[in-house]
């Protein structure tokens, strides 16, 4: 998941892939692993929303990765609540990268 937890919508959700296969080594560019899929964002699309920091002194962007005890198995373009309410429910370990982003 990649989220700006300093956006006036707090937090504003940029991207979630979901059921990516635990044998996953690598994503290549513009490409989901083989059956991931990509849920709904803070804009109610599907997909990657790309990041826009418009304050001078940037912006904290978190990329989440969820290791989960199962998959979800939710439709692709799953509605954003759902799919967090889903992960929440089967989430075992999380890693995080914050990262500052200026115009």
């Amino acid at each position: 998941m990649l989220d700006d937890s300093q956006a006036p919508i707090t937090p504003y959700v940029y991207w979630i892939v979901f059921d990516i296969s635990p044998n996953t080594t690598a994503m290549p560019q513009n490409q989901l692993p083989p059956g991931a899929r990509q849920a709904e964002n803070s804009r109610g699309s599907a997909g990657y929303d790309p990041i826009c920091p418009d304050d001078p002194a940037g912006h904290l962007y978190r990329f989440t990765v969820y290791a989960l005890n199962a998959m979800l198995r939710l439709p692709a373009g799953a509605g954003l609540r759902a799919t967090w309410s889903a992960i929440a429910r089967h989430v075992v370990g999380v890693g995080r990268l914050t990262a500052l982003a200026k115009p």
